[in-house]
Formats: C-alpha cells, sequence, structure tokens
C-alpha cells in the first residue's frame, strides 16, 4: 500500500506575535518523519516570509508591524507531494510612542502634548487626559504626533 501523507490541524495552532514576528505552533503531522515550512504572506502584497523546520513551531520574522499575515503550514517529506493547511490570518503589533519623548505645555484649559512618532507606519493617536480624583475624560485624536485636549477645569491635575 501506498503511505499517506498528513497535514496538521489548524485548530490546534497556537499563536503569538510582537511588532516584527509571528510564532506558531501546532500539533505535529500523523506522518513521522516530516518538516514542515510555514509561511506568511502579508495580506493585500506579494511579500512572503519562509521559515522551515523539523519541529511542529516556526516563526516568520522581520515583518512589518501593524499588518495583517496569511498563515499556512506545508507538511513536507521526500517522495510526496506537499499538504499545504490554511491557518488563520494574525496581526502583527503597532510599535507604541516613547513617553520620554513627550513635550507638554498648557494653559488654563488645555493641555497640548507632542511626540516622537511610532515607528509603525500609517496609525493614528488618541490623547486621554483624565482629570485626578474624577472619572471625568477628555479625548483627542490625531494622524499626526500631537494633540490638545481641551475645554478642561483650569487648576486640575490631569493623567495623560
Amino acid at each position: 500500500s501506498i503511505a499517506e501523507l498528513f497535514g496538521i490541524d489548524a485548530s490546534s495552532a497556537q499563536y503569538s506575535s510582537n511588532e516584527t514576528a509571528i510564532s506558531v505552533t501546532w500539533q505535529p503531522s500523523s506522518t513521522s518523519g516530516v518538516s514542515y515550512q510555514l509561511t506568511c504572506k502579508r495580506v493585500g502584497s506579494g511579500e512572503v516570509w519562509n521559515a522551515s523546520s523539523s519541529t511542529p513551531s516556526g516563526t516568520c520574522g522581520s515583518l512589518q508591524s501593524g499588518q495583517a499575515y496569511e498563515l499556512r503550514v506545508a507538511v513536507q517529506k521526500a517522495g510526496f507531494d506537499d499538504v499545504i493547511t490554511r491557518l488563520s490570518n494574525q496581526l502583527t503589533k503597532l510599535f507604541g510612542i516613547d513617553a520620554s519623548s513627550a513635550q507638554h505645555s498648557s494653559n488654563e484649559t488645555a493641555i497640548s502634548v507632542t511626540w516622537q512618532p511610532s515607528s509603525t507606519s500609517g496609525v493614528s493617536y488618541q490623547l486621554t487626559c483624565k482629570r485626578v480624583g474624577s472619572g471625568e475624560v477628555s479625548t483627542a485624536s490625531s494622524a499626526t504626533p500631537s494633540a490638545t485636549c481641551g475645554s478642561l477645569q483650569s487648576g486640575q491635575e490631569y493623567e495623560l
């Protein structure tokens, strides 16, 4: 009889990610002596990353922050066609900002802040100003790395 090459169970996949990498582990194939290739393809792009492994895990590195990736795992063995299993799409994380880069200015009723931009491209920002000791919150959204919370109470302290 001809042996069969078994793929992996997509539901067994466990994911972790940071700003530039996605790691996946999965239950091994029922076929012995196989190797694996994890493929990460950026959604909306032809960019593809491959990671080969003899163990049921893999990491795609040097990815772009804040992007969605299609994942596939190929089970490989000499003499067989690859058996490919599609996994769930995953997102790389966004880079935050460096709090030490923030510059503040204020007047009686407003607080303005500027900061160094995130290393992730195409992001927007939301500045939140919460009055200390109160539930009062003011927010300001911006496409640039600066924002102002206005209509604040004079002489009060705010968490930013």
